[in-house]
């Protein structure tokens, strides 16, 4: 039997192979690529354990296989003669698809017309490209700015991307950078998550954004997923696009503990949440719904009848005139 794992040490297949009985001899693994970049070259397999396979060991592990590849394996059987024929070859079995992390070589620019900045890159080769939906996000900003412009390359064989616009003037200086993406979702949960009571109704949540590679490059966004104690089955959820990294939860209970969590989001699904935080919303401020005569006329009945009275009736007077109240007689 042989089995082979992928990069994230998935073992999806187990296959049976029937080695001779009565000889001991060490069996060796081959594999083939045999996606579409043709490598059709049969190569000596890296076993995990054990190191030598006898007679009596019907399985072996082969490692470090590329994601998203089809392979082919062979059996070879020795001893201390020498080696036998390879078996026939196995079916096809692919390993599963991951992040991609081999970013485009050789980026550069330049060479374009008045107010275009071009941007060019060497494309990645699909065997490294470790999944479908592959594309490249290109990011810019002029030099000294802090904020990227970002746009996303779709198409795995394109080796540039031009930005028209009027306002570029000649000779300027641009910084720029070429990341990769595929249908992997994200594998990093936002970090210095924090939350802040605004109100009685509303709380701030806030984070730093995940890092451009281990976000597989092509964030959509974040999800911010909210509960009250005891409630996290029921939680509710808020989400903000592209690079925003803080959303207000609002139209909650006031003075009430809520937790909170946040996960980056893209085409392929979401990653993990992050740790959870809390924060308890303020308490509503109490009010007296009395008119502003009621409360003047109780503060002063104490006091000297006459002139408190009269004095009482000239402050109403002047604010129902203000509130647009018919005036007080």
């Amino acid at each position: 039997m042989y089995q082979y794992m992928n990069a994230k040490g998935i073992k999806p297949k187990v296959k049976h192979v029937e080695f001779g009985k009565r000889m001991t001899f060490m069996a060796l693994l081959t594999v083939v690529c045999i996606i579409t970049f043709l490598r059709f070259t049969w190569t000596t397999g890296k076993r995990e354990v054990p190191e030598v396979i006898d007679g009596k060991t019907h399985t072996a592990t082969v490692v470090e296989l590329n994601p998203w590849v089809e392979y082919e394996f062979r059996i070879v059987a020795s001893n201390k003669i020498g080696g036998g024929e390879p078996s026939l070859p196995s079916e096809k079995v692919r390993t599963e698809e991951a992040v991609p992390e081999v970013p485009p070589s050789e980026v550069s620019g330049g060479g374009g017309s008045r107010s275009e900045l071009v941007i060019t890159w060497d494309p990645v080769p699909e065997e490294l490209q470790n999944g479908e939906g592959f594309g490249y996000v290109v990011a810019f900003r002029p030099l000294g700015v802090t904020n990227w412009i970002q746009t996303v390359v779709t198409s795995p064989e394109t080796p540039r991307y031009v930005f028209r616009n009027e306002s570029i003037l000649p000779f300027s200086l641009y910084e720029v950078k070429v990341g990769v993406y595929n249908n992997k979702e994200p594998t990093v949960a936002p970090s210095q998550v924090s939350a802040n009571s605004l109100s009685s109704s509303e709380i701030e949540v806030s984070w730093n954004a995940v890092p451009w590679k281990l976000s597989n490059g092509r964030l959509l966004g974040y999800e911010v997923r909210y509960w009250t104690n005891g409630e996290e089955e029921s939680s509710s959820k808020v989400k903000v696009a592209g690079n925003v990294t803080s959303a207000r939860l609002r139209s909650l209970k006031s003075n009430l503990a809520y937790f909170t969590a946040v996960r980056a989001y893209n085409s392929a699904g979401a990653g993990p949440f992050s740790a959870t935080v809390n924060a308890t919303t303020k308490k509503t401020r109490s009010y007296d719904c009395r008119s502003p005569c009621d409360i003047i006329m109780e503060s002063v009945k104490d006091s000297e009848p006459s002139k408190v009275v009269q004095d009482g009736k000239d402050l109403c007077a002047q604010r129902a005139r203000v509130m647009g109240i018919p005036k007080i007689e």
